[in-house]
């Protein structure tokens, strides 16, 4: 698998910066340091860089603009959001992601002096980035579930609609009470107190035991409170979504990733030359066969053609063998939306997924249409966002938690898979 180099910029240029690596799911892959900037730099090697930076100045907000194009919509971020922002809308720079769910476009807003200034920290040590992030992107948006990242000199709080507060530790109980008061950011308007409200903390050690009485009251309120001790920091947990699941990339526009193609060209020309040799001489190969295999595909045709006259009877004309041979088998299925090649396809890819988490139960499994509806028990519901990770990462199939709700036994979820195409 292929390695990620991620690295967690602090608020100061000059403070020591967190870096871990972690392959192309998010699993840590069991390096990880503190070092200044070009001292972690020596440590990348040839893997990819992602850079976390604070989200203190990162203002996240959502646009609706009728255009399609990336550039467009670049283009008019500043005069859409103009009237929600107190700063020059010229002193800053705007970058914005695909379309949410609710055909809004997530956007995030940062100074052009603080972008200025990481990248060139980042262009001193030596450092190309394929991506740059708020650390508030690297927590997930869960269903149902307001999540906590609670460090010695930040509390960060995301809500299931992604929607973000970025404060200090000591105004912990007001963000809190903000909070409970009710879900103000909720899309198309709506101001209304998320139900149930299930809040999933991640905390060092030292904030959780400071704020013991905290979580206990807090338990006294909520429908549940799930509180979890980061041993190792917040990064690791911070890398693991940054990698599956990417936020709004602030290496847009003027800051878009470049490459120099002329300084590396000469180190490639001799590689170039050769596979460009190795592409003729297979194209020669790959003809000479092509004769063949024209021959072996006219008779296939004609074994086809002979199955479908002597199975189908009622077929007159036969243009297409092949194609008009899986129509009738389709036909003999008696319209069964979902084929069994999907439903094995869907069944392999959960059995891989579930496999590299195991403490998740499958209740029921229910597939029609071409969707696998499924019912599972999990720990947690980070362990649910995670099967959901792993599923989707085929690329084949998509998977939506619909419910996570919790019981006795940790978090009792629904999810449904489907194909890509569905």
């Amino acid at each position: 698998m292929a390695e990620t180099f991620v690295i967690r910029l602090p608020g100061e240029p000059d403070v020591p910066v967190s870096w871990v690596v972690v392959n192309d799911i998010g699993a840590q892959t069991g390096e990880s340091g503190s070092a200044h900037l070009a001292e972690a730099a020596r440590s990348i090697g040839n893997r990819r860089v992602i850079v976390l930076v604070p989200a203190t100045r990162v203002l996240r907000l959502r646009a609706e603009i009728p255009l399609r194009s990336m550039g467009r919509i670049l283009q008019a971020l500043p005069f859409a959001l103009e009237e929600q922002i107190a700063q020059d809308v010229d002193t800053l720079h705007f970058a914005a992601s695909d379309r949410d769910a609710g055909g809004q476009i997530p956007v995030a807003v940062v100074d052009k002096e603080s972008m200025q200034q990481w990248t060139e920290q980042l262009r001193g040590a030596g450092i190309d980035a394929y991506g740059m992030y708020a650390d508030s992107d690297g927590i997930a948006a869960l269903p149902a579930t307001t999540t906590l990242l609670l460090e010695t000199d930040c509390a960060l709080l995301r809500d299931q609609h992604g929607n973000t507060t970025v404060g200090d530790p000591a105004s912990l109980d007001l963000m809190l009470e903000l909070f409970m008061a009710g879900d103000g950011n909720a899309p198309d308007g709506e101001n209304t107190r998320p139900e149930p409200i299930n809040l999933l903390v991640f905390c060092e050690p030292e904030q959780h035991d400071e704020n013991l009485a905290v979580w206990e009251r807090l338990r006294t309120r909520l429908e549940s409170v799930d509180v979890k001790v980061l041993g190792d920091g917040a990064l690791p947990k911070l890398a693991t979504h940054i990698v599956a699941s990417p936020g709004v990339n602030l290496l847009q526009g003027a800051y878009a990733r470049r490459s120099d193609y002329a300084a590396i060209w000469p180190f490639w020309r001799a590689a170039a030359i050769l596979l460009l040799a190795l592409f003729g001489l297979t194209l020669a190969v790959k003809g000479a066969g092509l004769v063949s295999m024209e021959r072996q595909e006219t008779r296939l045709d004609q074994a086809a053609e002979t199955i479908l006259r002597n199975n189908f009877p009622d077929v007159r004309q036969v243009r297409d063998p092949w194609g008009q041979l899986q129509s009738q088998l389709n036909i003999a299925e008696r319209g069964a939306a979902g084929t069994a090649t999907d439903f094995i396809d869907a069944l392999k890819t959960l059995a891989e997924a579930a496999a590299e988490i195991q403490e998740i139960t499958m209740e029921t499994v229910n597939y029609r249409n071409g969707i696998l509806t499924l019912r599972l028990q999990a720990p947690s519901v980070d362990s649910l966002d995670r099967l959901q990770q792993l599923v989707s990462r085929s690329g084949k199939f998509s998977a939506d938690i619909q419910s996570a709700n919790p019981t006795d036994e940790g978090i009792e979820g629904r999810m449904q898979i489907k194909g890509r195409g569905g």
